[in-house]
């Protein structure tokens, strides 16, 4: 028998888009699939959606929370409940195009036990469900140009930098058993994640686009570095776990350069608390420059500095829109 796959759909405030998400999921032709659809408390009417697709489909595995565990939480209980070999976290805000569990699966089957994630392209879409642009840019000739892909032992690329479309993953059942599934103490998972796992497990890149990844105004991607908001703070988490599980210099370096470029974001969107943290991350690290010595001095200045950011940020744009 082949293996089998359990897709965890998460839903929050979704029902916009649940029933069209979870349909993407059910209409996938690989047959040794189990759904198990995880509401996180929503308060926007997405159980009524949910409940009204599982009676035309009463396999799918139902878990309505009472309170809001969180992705991370949410995440957990769809784990513990699965089967599956391999997983698959998605949200339902997203679609799953047609043939990509099918996709993954034959390609993980031929690969070593050693490799514990899969990864794709994918396009983003607006509310609407229109395709606003591709993850990976690409040159005439179609090679993907950015962000530059990674494959094998990617630790020390998953802490410098971001160039995993996390929806698109499919995960070796194994590889979050003996990570205790997703750190639920955090507001989001990916980063941690990939940390975690690449640690003594190792990526591949299909190059075909599996999923469509909604990308609205409420995202939580558009959230961070908000002052108040809990993904910077995991982010210190994540790179204190990261320095901790670094195994020689060119790890440590790729720690401090990602702690550094935090920092800087930390004191240009007045986020002081976590900024604090990550000066305490330098100094522990060793990795206090002159640059940071200078922002540490433009962080005591009392004055809101997050228009800072957005200035430059123009300019770069327009710099890069005339080259």
């Amino acid at each position: 028998m082949d293996p089998r796959v359990s897709v965890i759909c998460l839903c929050y405030n979704h029902a916009n888009f649940v029933e069209e998400a979870l349909l993407s999921v059910i209409s996938q032709t690989y047959e040794n699939i189990e759904i198990i659809v995880v509401d996180d408390a929503s308060t926007d009417g997405s159980r009524e959606v949910i409940k009204n697709v599982a009676r035309r489909h009463p396999w799918l595995q139902l878990h309505l929370l009472e309170s809001n565990k969180g992705n991370c939480g949410a995440f957990n209980t769809g784990f513990r409940a699965s089967t599956g070999d391999y997983i698959i976290d998605f949200a339902t805000d997203d679609r799953m195009l047609p043939g990509h569990v099918d996709r993954l699966v034959g390609h993980f089957k031929k690969l070593p036990r050693n490799m514990g994630v899969l990864y794709t392209d994918a396009c983003y879409i607006n509310r609407e469900g229109q395709i606003t642009r591709a993850f990976y840019r690409r040159d005439k000739e179609g090679n993907i140009t950015h962000p530059v892909i990674a494959e094998g032992n990617v630790f020390k690329e998953v802490v410098r930098r971001y160039f995993i479309c996390t929806p698109t993953m499919m995960i070796r059942r194994e590889v979050l058993e003996r990570l205790g599934g997703y750190d639920e103490s955090l507001a989001f998972e990916d980063f941690d994640f990939w940390v975690r796992s690449a640690r003594d497990w190792g990526y591949r890149f299909l190059d075909y686009r599996g999923i469509h990844v909604r990308r609205t105004s409420g995202s939580m991607s558009r959230q961070q570095y908000r002052p108040g908001d809990r993904q910077l703070a995991t982010t210190c988490k994540v790179l204190d776990k990261a320095w901790g599980l670094s195994e020689n210099e060119e790890e440590r370096e790729a720690v401090r350069s990602r702690i550094r470029y935090e920092y800087m974001l930390a004191v240009m969107t007045d986020n002081t608390y976590e900024a604090a943290q990550l000066m305490e991350l330098l100094e522990t690290t060793d990795g206090l420059g002159l640059r940071q010595r200078l922002l540490r001095l433009v962080s005591l200045v009392p004055v809101q500095k997050a228009w800072i950011r957005r200035s430059y940020q123009k300019v770069s744009h327009t710099i890069r829109m005339l080259k």
